[in-house]
């Protein structure tokens, strides 16, 4: 298992241009994080933003021995960072690919692979 730091854009209070909502999540890969996160959201009136996941950071290596995903801090809020993550997925909308973020001689480049 993983953990991830999973992030939506904004939040119901302030907008999209607010503190972003934010999941610590425990989970075998980003797309089982993003989905977990996802559930949780649509469990929460979608006033001023989606419920949808936007950009998902591996953490690294979950030590805790757990095999089930699990929502393990959320949501809570802050501006999302990519500092000390081993991986990055972005998106914009429900229906756009996650685009893997690779840092390549000190840049952050999109690429297209899903992994």
């Amino acid at each position: 298992m993983l953990v991830f730091l999973v992030a939506r854009y904004g939040n119901n209070q302030d907008g999209p241009n607010g503190p972003d909502t934010l999941f610590l999540v425990r989970a075998d890969n980003h797309l089982a994080a993003a989905h977990l996160v996802e559930c949780a959201l649509r469990e929460q009136p979608a006033i001023l933003v989606k419920p949808i996941c936007n950009w998902i950071c591996e953490l690294g290596v979950d030590g805790t021995g757990r095999k089930a995903g699990e929502i393990i801090k959320g949501p809570f809020y802050d501006l999302s960072a990519a500092r000390g993550c081993v991986r990055v997925w972005t998106r914009d909308y429900a229906d756009d690919p996650w685009l893997l973020i690779t840092n390549a001689n000190g840049k952050m480049e999109k690429d297209t692979h899903n992994s």
